[in-house]
């Protein structure tokens, strides 16, 4: 193999595919014979580059890495996100706003007057409780009697 050139075996040594004893040979033929020392320089920067076009093609640009990642081997952050921490504190100032507004009744937002301009009258009715006395010295309770008085009222209106 010395006297002949090694040129058909210089491609699988820059690829790396000859065994340990066929690579010795080439590099003991290449270190003596400049023809075939230029040819596995060329076949070397060649494979270099074909190994660099590969491995750009392969592989992902690493911005885009993370989008092809998983989405359960992403880190969580180590503090949740303000709007989940305030979730449950904005749950419960609704309920308990509604609690108050519907637990004793809707206000009536109603006006006590209407509008209408003409007066009208509305029953009212008075309780005056009296009471009258034992005579001194008696043990017996005063006895206490109501009188109710109805006597309708008028009602007034602010004039517009």
């Amino acid at each position: 193999m010395d006297t002949e050139h090694i040129l058909s075996l210089t491609t699988d040594y820059a690829l790396g595919l000859l065994t340990a004893e066929e690579r010795r040979r080439v590099e003991r033929h290449a270190g003596r014979c400049p023809t075939c020392r230029a040819a596995l320089a060329r076949e070397r920067s060649l494979a270099a580059l074909v190994r660099g076009a590969v491995q750009q093609a392969t592989w992902p640009d690493p911005a885009r890495l993370g989008a092809l990642r998983p989405a359960a081997a992403r880190p969580r952050p180590a503090v949740a996100p303000l709007y989940r921490r305030l979730a449950p504190v904005t749950l419960a100032t609704v309920l308990l706003a509604l609690g108050l507004l519907f637990g004793r009744g809707a206000p009536s937002f109603a006006p006590a007057v209407f509008a209408g301009g003409t007066p009208t009258q509305t029953a009212t009715q008075t309780h005056t409780p009296t009471a009258t006395w034992p005579a001194s010295g008696s043990t017996t309770a005063p006895t206490i009697i109501a009188a109710h008085t109805a006597a309708p009222q008028p009602a007034t209106t602010p004039q517009p």
